[in-house]
């Protein structure tokens, strides 16, 4: 039987009858507030686990792509959790897929910005980018008054 395959012009050939679905673990999966340590795990979101389910249910494979390199604690995180999964950091192999960005129907990540064009990507980056600098700033306050008493 051949692969049944999407051909949208400009677009990676994509499985249609069980279409890769790559997504983020830090703050997608679970809760993340901060970065801990390479084997500390904050618990599932809420629905993280009844939504990866439902999307095995509709038969998409499911790619844990994470900066993350421990596999084998994060495979365990999964399995204790409940939380489907196919692959983790390896995308499987096939023809049309470079090794370093996996071909998938859907990318989901918590620090993604969605992009349509640059007016768009660029005025999306600047509102990120005040509502960081907004928060540097209240540090930079809370910093000042915390270093008033030492002069």
């Amino acid at each position: 039987m051949t692969e049944q395959v999407s051909k949208i012009p400009g677009k990676v050939p994509i499985d249609i009858r069980n279409p890769l679905i790559a997504i983020d673990f830090d703050g997608t999966i679970t809760t993340y507030k901060k970065w801990q340590g390479v084997n500390i795990f904050d618990p599932p979101q809420p629905g993280a686990r009844k939504a990866l389910q439902l999307l095995k249910d509709k038969g998409y494979r499911i790619l844990i792509w994470t900066t993350r390199n421990n596999k084998k604690e994060l495979k365990a995180y999964l399995h204790k959790h409940s939380i489907p999964f196919d692959f983790i950091n390896t995308a499987p192999v096939a023809p049309h897929q470079n090794p370093g960005k996996p071909a998938c129907a859907f990318y989901i990540d918590d620090n993604a910005v969605r992009h349509t064009d640059w007016e768009h990507t660029l005025m999306m980056l600047q509102g990120y980018e005040q509502a960081r600098l907004a928060q540097f700033c209240n540090w930079s306050d809370d910093f000042e008054h915390a270093q008033g008493d030492e002069k």
